[in-house]
């Protein structure tokens, strides 16, 4: 297996084995999160309709997928990793209103304000430089555009417990990892999450 050569590369490889594994019960879940988030917050899905959106470091497609399916006119995912890649536009073979690109967040290869929605959800604190990614994101979105910005948060016990963890799981490496999880009989998504806190670089 050949080795990743710089930190893109990295993260595109280590987030690129992680969708596949989502079965259709638990990526179907994951879409709904979507739904779930915005209707919480008092957002009128409806919106959506016929407006062009962009999932920026989209993964395995799940919120691209939603805001497709939500009506929207066309939405663009775009992530760095090919697999990840391959598993959304899988996912989304039947919806003719949705591509998938490779392309990273830092340097998006779309027009200033073409998009009237951003999506960018757990991936700037991914990058190299979050700055740069903050100002591509606003770059492409049109005047009195939205957009959705999830980063982790370093609040409570959690995140500080993680970064004590990260160093050791590091060291012990992503293969025996991965092969604990999996032997946890833990669900793809949770595996995901704990993966994706202890090995992302």
């Amino acid at each position: 297996m050949n080795q990743p050569k710089n930190a893109q590369e990295k993260t595109g490889k280590l987030f690129g084995d992680l969708w596949h594994r989502y079965n259709d019960t638990l990526f179907d879940e994951s879409v709904k999160l979507f739904y779930q988030r915005f209707k919480a917050n008092g957002f009128d899905l409806k919106w959506f309709q016929k407006k062009r959106c962009l999932d920026a470091g989209c993964g395995g497609g799940r919120y691209a997928i939603a805001m497709a399916t939500l009506g929207a006119a066309e939405v663009i995912g775009c992530d760095i990793s090919t697999e990840g890649l391959k598993d959304a536009r899988s996912r989304a073979a039947d919806l003719s209103n949705i591509t998938f690109e490779e392309a990273s967040v830092i340097d998006l290869p779309y027009p200033d304000e073409s998009f009237d929605f951003v999506c960018c959800s757990g991936v700037l604190h991914h990058t190299t430089d979050p700055e740069k990614g903050l100002q591509e994101l606003t770059r492409v979105l049109r005047p009195k555009g939205k957009i959705f910005l999830l980063l982790y948060g370093t609040g409570g016990l959690r995140w500080p417990t993680i970064m004590e963890i990260r160093p050791i799981a590091q060291s012990i490496g992503y293969a025996l990892i991965d092969e604990a999880l999996k032997l946890s009989d833990l669900p793809s998504n949770k595996q995901r999450t704990f993966l994706d806190d202890f090995l992302y670089l």
